[in-house]
This record gives structure tokens, C-alpha cells and sequence, in this order.
């Protein structure tokens, strides 16, 4: 084989591995599923935490969402929230209180600025109310439910609490 041959095969031979790479980074790579394809409830799966926050009585507490996928649209999660002795909330908690909760992705919509999803929640104890979730990466966004915001025709709230994003 002489240098020149040699040299046009190994350029073939770089071209072809640079395709193949180009291919499989352009069609999400190997096994994983591509992203388009990805239900609504998929965003929500995790551990998700506000940042530590002082309460009304002294106290410092952080807020826990604790989701996992119940069907295409559908979440089951537990909202926790933990006390703690320090003002970092770092270390193990002094006290909690949870709630586990069952919710349904209703569609979407915007609120504040966002994509949101408009959902219907529901606890063991109480009625289902409706409130707004935003994923943006690892940062999730929730509306307050508060009285005094104001709620669209349908009784979704219209803005999120963008003070107190979760993180995943």
C-alpha cells in the first residue's frame, strides 16, 4: 500500500467514525429516549427542595416535594416540611410534617412568564384544588394557592411563587 493510499483510508476510516458520532448525538445517542417522547409526569420525578427559609416563630424550615410518576399524566408525591435548629436547615431535621397527595396534569398554559401545567391535586383529607407547576431544568415552580392571587375562569391560579423556586 503505498503512503497516498494509506493516508485516503485513514482519512475514510476518520470521516465514517465522525458520522457515526454526529448520528448518534443527533438522535439523542444509543438507548436514551429522546426527549420529544418524554410524557408530561416525566419532569416531576425526584426529590425536590425550596431553599431553607426563617418562619413566622423562629424557626427555620424547607419545603421537600418528594414526586414519582403515577401514569402519563399523573403524579403521586409527598409534601414535606422540615424543621430545623440551625439557619443553613443543614444536619438532621427537629421536626416535620407531610402530606401525601395524588396529581393529575389537567394541560397547560402561562402564568408568570412561564409554561406552566395546570393540575388538579388531591389529599386524603380535604377537597381537590387546583394548582399551577412550572419544571424549568432543575427548578421547579409552584403557585402559593393563597386567597388573595387571582384565579382564571376555570379556578387555576394565574401566577407562581417565582420567590421560592424548588430545586431537583
Amino acid at each position: 500500500m503505498t503512503p497516498t493510499q494509506r493516508r485516503i483510508r485513514e482519512l475514510v476510516a476518520a470521516t465514517a467514525a465522525v458520522m457515526v458520532t454526529a448520528s448518534l448525538t443527533a438522535c439523542g445517542g444509543g438507548s436514551d429516549a429522546p426527549v420529544a417522547n418524554a410524557e408530561p409526569a416525566d419532569k416531576y420525578v425526584g426529590i425536590w427542595n425550596s431553599n431553607c427559609q426563617t418562619s413566622s416563630y423562629g424557626s427555620t424550615t424547607r419545603d421537600q416535594y418528594e414526586l414519582s410518576k403515577a401514569g402519563p399524566a399523573a403524579v403521586n408525591g409527598k409534601q414535606t416540611n422540615l424543621e430545623y435548629s440551625n439557619v443553613t436547615c443543614t444536619g438532621a431535621p427537629t421536626g416535620s410534617q407531610s402530606s401525601s397527595f395524588a396529581l393529575t396534569i389537567d394541560g397547560t398554559g402561562t402564568a408568570s412568564s412561564k409554561v406552566v401545567d395546570k393540575t388538579t391535586t388531591s389529599e386524603a383529607a380535604g377537597s381537590p384544588h387546583k394548582r399551577l407547576f412550572s419544571v424549568e431544568g432543575n427548578l421547579m415552580y409552584v403557585s402559593d394557592g393563597a386567597a388573595f392571587q387571582g384565579f382564571d375562569p376555570d379556578g387555576y391560579p394565574t401566577k407562581l411563587n417565582l420567590d421560592q423556586p424548588y430545586t431537583r
